[in-house]
């Protein structure tokens, strides 16, 4: 795949994680992580960790911040690692770092 229709991908993913931001399941819950898991999967693990960063992100502007900046950062980046382990596991096909890509994801949905 070349890069001009790997940016374009990618921006499309990004659309539809702000446009699942939008989507609030009981007031809190979004579906921000849903297209970065799946462009992951698609364009490979270093786009899936700007995905999932960038997926966090816009979800707390749109949500106000709700913990604070600093706490929206880590999660950022604790949901870039996953996706990025995520996509390395499909790559390799390992189980170890499957099983580590979803820990760390129950850990930034769970602050």
């Amino acid at each position: 795949m070349n890069s001009t229709k790997k940016l374009a991908l990618a921006g499309m993913f990004l659309a539809l994680c702000v446009v699942g931001s939008m989507v609030k399941i009981m007031g809190s819950i979004a579906l921000d992580s849903l297209p970065a898991f799946v462009g992951t999967v698609i364009l490979g693990p270093e786009i899936g960790f700007f995905l999932g960063a960038l997926g966090h992100l816009i979800t707390a502007i749109l949500s106000g911040f709700p913990l604070t900046l600093p706490v929206h950062l880590v999660t950022g980046l604790l949901m870039g690692f996953c996706m990025f382990c995520y996509g390395y596991a499909r790559k390799k096909n390992t189980q170890t770092l499957f099983f580590k890509s979803m820990v760390f994801n129950v850990t930034s949905i769970s602050n």
